[in-house]
Parts: C-alpha cells; structure tokens; sequence
C-alpha cells in the first residue's frame, strides 16, 4: 500500500499533509499540480513521468506511451511506471555486480554469489510479466492487437504520402506513389 501511496504522489494524484496520512485523491484547485496530458505527433498522448522519475527513466516512460501508438491509456500509467521502476532497479542492480564482481566475500570469509544477482533475476521475472501484459514484446502485441496498430499506422502514412503527392500536384486522379532511385 506504501509503494501505491508513493507512486501516487509521484504522479501528482495524491498530496500528503504534513503529519498526515495521504487519504485520496488530490484536491481540485486552480493551482493544482494535476496530470496533463502531452500530446506528441498529434496522436499519442503521454502524461507527464513522475516526479520522482531520473532523466533515463522519464526516456523509457516516453519511449512505452510513443510505442504503443495510443494503445495504452491513463489507467495503465501505474504498470508502465511500475515497469520503468522495476527495469531502472535491475539496472543499478546489474551496475553493482558488474562493478563489484559476482563473486564476494561471505560471512565466514568464503565466496558466495553476489546478492545483487538473485534480486536482479527477480527483477527480470517482474519485468518479463510487465513486458506481457504491456504487450512489448512480438507475441503479446499480435495478442493484444497493437501489431493492428502499427500496420494501421503505416496504412495511414502511406496514404497521407499519397494524398500529398496529388495535393501538391494539383490532381484528383490516383496515381501510384513509387520511390526513386
């Protein structure tokens, strides 16, 4: 419950008090610090990351809410956060290993597998089950239809190309749009 509060309050949808527990959602004010929608390329629409969001991780909070081409809604933002946070962890977790060998001293002096191991590998099952429900990889896209998506986008390209060209030609008649070489 103290991870949701957290997350909450990072996306700005609950304000906490001083000596107070956060109980609900934020009050509506003029001056409220509330989401926003973004909306880039005049299609997808990406709220703002979380304040507590490192530059890396507001990247990969972008990159998702881009790459699902207006697939996923302000409902999913506490999976897409939860799977940026998860995948920022299992960086810093991989960072210390590698810095520090995969091997250290025990606590009877003999060598034992690097802690930071186990919990990265718990960190990459989190993400392997985030990346299906969120459809990022190949065969979770095709189940949840955003494969559709992408080809319907291309579809929509190529004519917008295509109504160009006759635009600009001052045409109405259909002529093939070829690339030259």
């Amino acid at each position: 419950m103290a991870y949701l509060v957290s997350l909450l309050e990072g996306l700005g949808l609950l304000e906490r008090k001083a000596g107070q527990m956060a109980t609900g959602p934020r009050p509506k004010s003029k001056t409220s610090n509330k989401m926003v929608p973004v909306v880039i390329s005049g299609t997808v629409v990406v709220p703002p990351a979380p304040k507590h969001f490192t530059v890396p991780m507001a990247g990969l909070w972008t990159t998702i809410w881009q790459g699902g081409g207006g697939f996923y809604q302000p409902s999913d933002a506490l999976s897409i956060a939860r799977y940026v946070e998860i995948t920022e962890r299992r960086r810093k977790l991989v960072d210390m290993y590698e810095e520090e060998g995969i091997m250290v001293v025990g606590s009877m002096g003999q060598p034992v597998a690097h802690p930071a191991l186990k919990l990265a590998a718990e960190s990459e099952v989190l993400i392997g089950r985030l990346e299906c429900l969120l459809g990022l990889n190949p065969s979770d896209r095709v189940r949840l239809g955003i494969a559709a998506l992408e080809q319907q986008s291309a579809l929509e390209a190529f004519f917008q190309k295509k109504q160009s060209v006759l635009s600009d030609a001052g045409s109405t008649e259909i002529i093939d749009v070829e690339p030259t070489e």
